[in-house]
């Protein structure tokens, strides 16, 4: 049984039309960065449970988790030789998933596992990634390079580039 994506949109730009629509706001009175990874450069994203996840161009502080302290406390970031493994729990799909922020200036591949929204602050200079999909998921991605986008036999995709 094909299970659908209920909405995945990739938009593929080489200006920058409309910036992307994401909740940067926190969900709750008083967010709380409790986690940090200190790299600027990530060639691997792998997210595993349901999170949002920004993607930054340019420089950036590094890798955050911003959002109520209980549930940021249940995400975990593996860093290994340029690659960044997410772990979050599955039933968190709710306005209170974390929003991890990542720069995306490395970026070649991303594999999301979960139910969580992906997309891009701003048009991703010099990333062309390989995104695959498994999970039931929202993307929406801005670049100036090519998207090639991959799902699991499990799931259709759905397309709208602008």
């Amino acid at each position: 049984m094909i299970k659908h994506i209920l909405a995945l949109a990739l938009m593929l730009t080489t200006v920058l039309v409309n910036p992307v629509l994401a909740n940067t706001e926190p969900h709750h009175s008083n967010p709380t960065p409790v986690k940090r990874i200190k790299s600027n450069f990530i060639k691997k994203i792998v997210i595993h449970g349901d999170v949002d996840v920004i993607l930054i161009s340019g420089e950036a502080p590094g890798v955050t988790i911003d959002g109520n302290k209980k549930v940021v406390e249940k995400v975990k970031l593996v860093y290994q030789h340029d690659n960044l493994e997410i772990l979050a729990p599955q039933y968190l799909h709710s306005e209170n998933n974390p929003v991890i922020r990542i720069p995306a200036k490395g970026l070649v591949q991303l594999e999301v596992n979960g139910n969580g929204l992906v997309c891009s602050e701003t048009i991703l200079n010099n990333a062309k990634p390989d995104v695959f999909i498994n999970g039931l998921c929202l993307v929406k991605l801005s670049s100036n390079g090519k998207i090639k986008v991959h799902a699991s036999p499990n799931y259709e995709l759905k397309y709208t580039k602008k």
